[in-house]
Order: structure tokens, then C-alpha cells, then sequence
């Protein structure tokens, strides 16, 4: 999972794995941005909407951020929140 914490100074992400698994293998990672920018995250979650006229498990789907930003989707995406895809920074 990836959280943004609470800085003031600098957006910061917690990488943790949530597999007990691999909880004992896996550190915790901390991903330090130049500022306090705002982030997106999104779900590791296929769009199955998209991909076989199915129905999406929830809202924010894998290509969440590509469609933020390449499309101005504006609820594409969780926006300073948490997810389990990658954040991207956005200016």
C-alpha cells in the first residue's frame, strides 16, 4: 500500500506491504518529494469497463491517472489519499 504522510515542508509516500508474507522479507519504503506537491494513487485494479464492457469493482481503476492527466478526468484518480499503484506528481 502507498500512503501520503502529513508533512508540511514535503509530500512524502509510506511504501508498506500489507502480505504478512512479505512483511518479513520486504522493509518499508519512504518516497521523498522536492516540495510539498500534490499527489494521485489509484487501486491495482483492473477497468474492467473499459477493457470487456464489464462493471469496475470501484472507482479508481488502474489507468486512473492516465486518465486525470491525459484526459482531465478529475474523479479518476484519489487525489492525497492512499492507494496501490504508484503515485505520480503532478504540477
Amino acid at each position: 500500500m502507498l500512503q501520503k504522510l502529513e508533512n508540511a515542508e514535503r509530500s512524502i509516500v509510506h511504501a508498506h506491504h500489507t502480505d504478512p508474507f512479505f512483511q518479513a522479507f520486504l522493509d518499508d519504503y519512504y518516497l521523498y518529494c522536492d516540495g510539498n506537491i500534490p499527489l494521485l494513487f489509484t487501486e491495482n485494479e483492473t477497468n474492467n469497463a473499459r477493457l470487456f464492457a464489464g462493471t469496475n469493482a470501484g472507482p479508481y481503476v488502474k489507468d486512473g491517472i492516465n486518465n486525470y492527466l491525459l484526459h482531465g478526468q478529475q474523479d479518476a484518480s484519489i487525489r492525497l489519499k492512499q492507494g496501490q499503484k504508484s503515485p505520480r506528481i503532478i504540477n
